[in-house]
């Protein structure tokens, strides 16, 4: 894309030296201070004369109806103006410099250089100040009209789009869609369509022709072998009875000529009833005048009335407000419920934290219990290992110990010396004895440790006892808290589910809602479209009748030329003679019918297939120009939002009726609050300027868009356009265009605040504009 980097000019209007450097990606404010009369304040000063330089700079143009050697200073015979621009994307450098003489052509150079960097310049040349003017135009990939359209807006050119004719809203809609290339299809399409078209007619008159000349052949036939056979009638009545026939057929060709003659007078009264509502679309009368003008016309043509789009409108207006009472409702519970959701949520939250401190301390708590059950139970084990090993030992004591008693149980006293002996002469009473003790006294501390193992068992088992009680208790505590999770989880799923339930309700809502707001915005729209329709269906249906009579007409010649040739052939032809001239008639007539029908199918064929492409390309062309039409409204309405306006724009597009016509009308609706405020021109000059300001933004740059690629220009110039915006308005404004990031220059009487960082003043002293440096 060209952005304009440098301005020189020199004796331009009060300028004696101009040399401008603009400030790239910001909106500078040009000021005006006429020092020279205090009463004028920036008036005088030479701000436009620094964009008069631009714009003859560019287009070879002045901006105001002057001759072009009225902006040289009046103290000198000549002017120059020089611009430096740069491509951003290629790096390419573009020098224009024009010499303006009082006495002499204006002189042109243009140097082209590859690369920002280097200084090879190439001077382009060409044969004539207009070829220079289309090959500058042509490298920014724009014409004249987008320069001074989109561009350079002065008051002296500018035409608002919202305010210039239907007419110039679709050249300028056909310019950005290309719709231009697609009419020019259409219009070559329906000239060759014509002859076609002229053929097909010759071609039905044919068939009607031959049609009526084969049947009333057919008709003859039937009474001339009817009369043969019966001999009832002479030859002077039957030639009465054709004569008759041919009256009556003249006399129906009669009827179908009144028929037609009035069939085109009603076609006329379509024609003026269709004059009337194109004045009514294009007047400022509302849906509801509009209705009650169109249906009393309608009614005097007998015509069919269109939908009361006007009570349609307000109906659903009523609706709408039902509707969008419904919607503050339910979003209002929504709100509630989001509000619930985040304190649930929060509450959830500190849940869960809660939840980790006692999971944390729970681990640790459970292992210790774990780990002390585990400990106990391996006492416990080792315990009853112990017990059962010394059962084991004692076991055997005891069999000891009844061994030594049974050895014992045979002793024998000696009643004199008290002798102990026994009849067994090996054993040793006395050792036997000691044996017998120790055992007793071992089985008896086995005995005691079994009893202490025991003891400490049971004291090892309630303990285990209180650490299952513990784990238990702990396991309890996590069960609880798991339900308290569980449940605080499903009651926030529950409040998603609700809160996804209004969004839900609300989405159906607001579709609901935008259907109606359509119904409403378009409510004139869809009032003609629905007229247009129902007229161009009568215009269709008195277009039939007078094809049918025209048809009718041909059908009743061809039938009066075959009775005049029989009434010929019977007066110079016996009986016999008649009947097979008249057969042989009516073989001749039935060719050339079928050969006429044949040649009418080939013309209807190669007619509906261009037919065929003539709705195509006018389906294409809608298409087109609807996408552009969608892109402008959008684009628009997203500037109006940057700048702070509560207006919104609703273009209506290109629509195709029933009958397939093309209505290019394009209509602009003007949305604040969702209700449809009429007509741009009833706003306030302050509105209007905000509105103007967010459309030109828009086809600035959907005029870039439509450049081709590394083409384009990042300018925009107003001069005086935005004088009715109140000082908050501008800077709203302003701050818009510094986001955009456009090179901006906007000459302006004040209203802006004094602290505004973007500003170049123009001052005028002794006769001489200069800029501060």
């Amino acid at each position: 894309m060209w952005t304009l980097i440098q301005v020189y000019a020199k004796n331009l209007c009060a300028f004696k030296l101009l040399d401008y450097k603009l400030l790239q990606k910001h909106t500078t404010l040009i000021f005006g201070n006429n020092m020279d009369n205090d009463s004028q304040g920036s008036n005088g000063s030479g701000k436009s004369a620094m964009l008069e330089a631009i714009a003859i700079g560019i287009t070879g143009e002045t901006l105001r109806k002057i001759k072009m050697d009225e902006i040289i200073n009046d103290a000198e015979n000549e002017a120059i103006v020089s611009l430096l621009l740069l491509n951003t994307a290629t790096g390419q450098r573009l020098t224009i410099q024009r010499i303006i003489s009082r006495k002499a052509a204006q002189v042109i150079k243009v140097f082209v250089c590859a690369n920002e960097t280097e200084d090879n310049e190439v001077c382009i040349e060409q044969a004539s100040v207009a070829d220079y003017n289309k090959f500058i135009l042509e490298t920014l990939g724009l014409t004249k009209e987008d320069i001074f359209s989109n561009f350079i807006l002065s008051k002296h050119k500018y035409l608002s789009f919202l305010s210039s004719s239907d007419r110039e809203k679709k050249e300028i809609i056909n310019r950005f869609s290309n719709g231009v290339i697609v009419d020019e299809s259409i219009i070559a399409l329906q000239e060759d369509m014509v002859p076609i078209q002229e053929l097909l007619k010759q071609a039905e008159l044919s068939v009607a022709n031959h049609t009526g000349r084969v049947e009333t052949l057919q008709e003859q036939i039937n009474t001339a072998i009817t009369e043969s056979t019966e001999r009832s009638q002479k030859k002077a009545e039957r030639i009465a009875n054709w004569n008759k026939a041919i009256a009556d057929k003249r006399n129906h060709i009669r009827e179908q000529n009144i028929l037609i003659n009035k069939a085109n007078e009603i076609l006329d009264q379509y024609d003026k009833t269709d004059k009337v509502l194109q004045k009514l679309e294009n007047g400022k009368k509302d849906a509801k005048e509009c209705f009650e003008i169109i249906s009393e016309h309608f009614a005097s043509h007998t015509l069919p009335l269109p939908r009361n789009f006007a009570a349609i409108s307000i109906k659903n207006q009523k609706e709408l407000e039902v509707v969008a009472k419904e919607y503050a409702e339910v979003q209002k519970q929504l709100t509630q419920h989001d509000k619930k959701i985040v304190i649930a949520k929060d509450s959830y939250g500190k849940l869960l934290k809660q939840y980790e401190k006692f999971q944390e301390d729970f681990d640790k708590k459970s292992t210790k219990a774990e780990e002390k059950i585990n400990m106990l139970l391996s006492s416990v084990n080792k315990l009853e290992t112990d017990n059962s090993r010394l059962r084991t030992q004692r076991v055997q004591l005891e069999a000891d110990i009844a061994d030594l008693q049974k050895q014992l149980a045979g002793v024998i006293v000696c009643p004199k010396c008290q002798h102990e002996f026994t009849l067994a002469n090996d054993i040793d009473i006395n050792d036997v004895k000691l044996k017998l003790q120790d055992r007793k006294g071992e089985s008896q501390d086995i005995l005691n440790s079994i009893e202490t193992n025991e003891r400490s068992i049971a004291e090892i088992t309630a303990e285990g006892r209180k650490a299952r009680q513990e784990q238990d208790r702990l396991n309890n505590c996590k069960i609880e808290w798991s339900t308290k999770i569980t449940e605080t989880c499903t009651a926030l799923d529950e409040l998603s589910r609700g809160a996804s339930s209004l969004a839900n309700k609300m989405q159906a809502l607001q579709n609901q809602m935008n259907i109606l707001q359509k119904s409403i915005e378009g409510v004139r729209v869809n009032l003609f479209d629905d007229a247009y329709a129902i007229l161009d269906e009568a215009i269709q249906r008195q277009e039939s009748e007078i094809k049918r009579a025209e048809l009718n007409i041909n059908n009743a010649n061809g039938a009066i030329q075959s009775y005049e040739e029989s009434i010929h052939d019977i007066e110079n032809a016996s009986e016999t003679d008649m009947i097979e001239t008249l057969k042989a008639n009516k073989k001749k007539y039935e060719k050339e019918l079928t050969l006429a029908i044949s040649q009418k199918e080939n013309v209807e064929q190669k007619l509906n297939s261009y037919k065929e492409q003539e709705a195509t390309f006018i389906e294409f062309k809608t298409h087109l120009a609807n996408t552009k039409i969608d892109a402008l409204s959008h684009i628009t309405n997203e500037f109006l939002e940057a700048i702070g306006s509560d207006i919104r724009i609703a273009f209506s597009g290109f629509t195709v009726l029933k009958s397939g016509k093309i209505r290019d009308k394009i209509s602009i609706s003007i949305i604040r609050d969702g209700v449809d405020c009429g007509s741009f021109d009833k706003f306030s000059e302050g509105e209007k300027a905000r509105v103007n300001l967010a459309n030109i933004l828009a086809m600035h740059k959907l005029t870039n868009i439509n450049c081709d690629d590394n083409k384009g220009l990042d300018l925009l110039i107003l001069d005086e356009i935005l004088e009715a915006t109140d000082e908050q308005g501008l800077s709203n404004i302003f701050d818009a265009l510094n986001q955009l990031q456009i090179t901006s220059l906007v000459v302006s009487h004040g209203n802006i605040a004094e602290n505004y960082p973007y500003k170049t003043v123009v001052n005028k002293l002794n006769g001489i504009s200069f800029i501060d440096a």
